[in-house]
């Protein structure tokens, strides 16, 4: 629930001009902390074991709680125009949905896209702390240093996101990088953890890039909450 919401919330708070921007800030610090996590994780694990880890994890879900709930929203500003399609988005029901969805092909279609690469790579990510102690037996710090790369690719990707978008289309972009997604996750098949952190860094920082340019064009293309 929190993500679509938020991503209304980028609608809500600023004009159609600053998506790209905003939308790359907010992916730079959420990858600034995806690069701190590892490191500070590995710390938690090897000082506190597992269930000292898990309260930290829990404490700090508090804390972002905390923060959300003091968010604050600007008043909401009517528009001279209201897109005829918006007349019902305040009781939004699968019908809605659905009528929506036939009326953006490209809204739709990138939805199964995402849906389909968030499940590969959480099925890689998932299993990349196994296969780096039971598989390559190597220590817990190599499994922090492949996610941290992971980290460092997508802070990079986030910076280079807004240039990237004032030279090639929404399309090119997201066909580009999940091409290049895809040749890269390869790299992860060779249990060499310097080829895999390698490859890591540029999956993430590719899929930053395409997260981006798709948080931008839906954004655009669906109608702005009143």
């Amino acid at each position: 629930m929190f993500y679509p919401v938020f991503q209304r919330t980028v609608q809500i708070a600023v004009s159609g001009d600053w998506y790209i921007k905003v939308n790359a800030r907010l992916q730079l610090f959420n990858s600034l902390f995806g690069a701190l996590g590892p490191a500070v994780g590995t710390l938690v694990v090897s000082n506190l074991g597992v269930a000292g880890a898990i309260g930290v994890d829990a404490l700090s879900f508090g804390i972002a709680g905390l923060f959300l709930a003091g968010l604050v929203l600007p008043g909401r500003v009517s528009a001279p125009t209201r897109p005829d399609d918006a007349s019902d988005i305040d009781r939004i029901g699968w019908r809605v949905v659905t009528t929506y969805f036939r009326a953006q092909r490209g809204v739709f279609l990138g939805v199964l896209l995402f849906s389909g690469t968030s499940f590969g790579l959480m099925i890689v990510e998932a299993n990349l702390i196994y296969l780096v102690i039971h598989r390559l037996h190597l220590s817990m710090v190599y499994a922090g240093i492949i996610l941290g790369a992971g980290g460092a690719g997508s802070i990079l990707g986030a910076l280079m996101a807004p240039r990237i978008a004032r030279r090639w289309s929404t399309g090119v972009i997201i066909v580009g990088t999940m091409g290049l997604v895809g040749l890269l996750t390869l790299g992860m098949v060779f249990p060499i953890w310097p080829i895999m952190a390698v490859a890591w860094f540029g999956v993430s920082g590719f899929v930053t890039v395409m997260a981006i340019s798709w948080f931008t064009f839906q954004q655009r293309r669906s109608p702005v909450p009143y």
